[in-house]
């Protein structure tokens, strides 16, 4: 994921050399980009960009993959969603940020992965 840096004068990124994904083009009345959920960009968009997932990276943060329905499911899609579990499951990882009565409440207790 790229994103556009606030300062455009060079000093921060860098061009970005391909066409990136439109996903709003799937609103765009195209009965094709909206059953690809999406389609590029027709130019490259000018500007400086940063390489996000890079970035997250080097501060251990991992991307989440797409849900393979993604092109039809937009809550399926992720590509906004990194996470820092250092070695956690994902109910230890939030008892971390959140109580667990809290959890509980929002999410109901968790259930165990299959075959654990």
């Amino acid at each position: 994921m790229y994103v556009r840096c606030a300062v455009q004068d060079g000093s921060c990124g860098e061009p970005l050399r391909r066409r990136p994904w439109d996903f709003q083009a799937r609103f765009s009345g195209d009965v094709v980009a909206y059953e690809n959920g999406g389609r590029l960009k027709d130019t490259v968009p000018s500007g400086y960009y940063i390489d996000f997932t890079e970035l997250a990276a080097l501060y251990g943060w991992e991307r989440v993959p797409s849900s393979s329905s993604w092109r039809y499911n937009w809550t399926g899609v992720l590509y906004w969603q990194y996470e820092k579990r250092d070695g956690l499951d994902w109910w230890s990882a939030m008892r971390e940020l959140y109580a667990e009565p809290g959890l509980l409440e929002v999410f109901g207790p968790p259930t165990q992965a299959v075959g654990q």
